[in-house]
């Protein structure tokens, strides 16, 4: 399928990168996905003020284990794929 569109099918590799994001507290990771996220931005716009507001609470509940002194760790993945064009 990738020779069809013009890249070389042998020439793919495939990686999983993980990073770790670093946070100031765990409220910015509520303020980051409803202001800055595509998809999940669009659900949390169309939450009730309650809703919203036990959402945000668990993800700051959750994010508790991933406390590391005066920030937050959290730990994240991303698949790299590379492919060269013909």
């Amino acid at each position: 399928m990738l020779e069809r569109v013009g890249f070389d099918g042998t020439s793919m590799s495939y990686e999983t990168r993980t990073v770790e994001w670093r946070l100031p507290d765990a409220g910015c990771y509520f303020e980051a996905e409803r202001n800055a996220g595509v998809r999940t931005a669009g659900i949390l716009a169309r939450q009730s003020p309650e809703a919203l507001e036990a959402i945000r609470i668990a993800l700051e509940n959750g994010l508790k284990q991933y406390a590391r002194g005066n920030e937050f760790v959290l730990p994240m993945a991303a698949n790299v794929v590379v492919v060269s064009k013909r």
